[in-house]
């Protein structure tokens, strides 16, 4: 739940993923992304709204607003062996 009056004005969604060999993170633009981010089941597009970045697997969203950011997020990690998807975790604003 985010307070609409916060002063923080960020929200972070943490991902931890464990794996062997643990997955990384390169840069978007190479479009080699080790962790995603899903919003209502579509891809957050990190490259083209600033207000997302990826800092070591969290989701941090600037000036977070209602209508854009409410919804269900869920995270995807991948590695050499493959990919795993975190259960959906709800943001919603009070």
């Amino acid at each position: 739940m985010f307070p609409l009056d916060s002063e923080e004005k960020k929200v972070k969604l943490s991902c931890e993923v464990k794996g062997n060999p643990k997955p990384h993170i390169r840069l978007y633009l190479l479009a080699f992304l080790y962790y995603r981010w899903k919003l209502n089941g579509t891809d957050v597009d990190i490259g083209m709204d600033f207000r997302y970045s990826v800092v070591e697997g969290s989701l941090l969203i600037n000036n977070p607003n209602k209508t854009q950011d409410a919804g269900m997020y869920q995270c995807i990690a991948t590695n050499s062996f493959g990919t795993i998807v975190s259960r959906e975790a709800k943001l919603q604003f009070a």
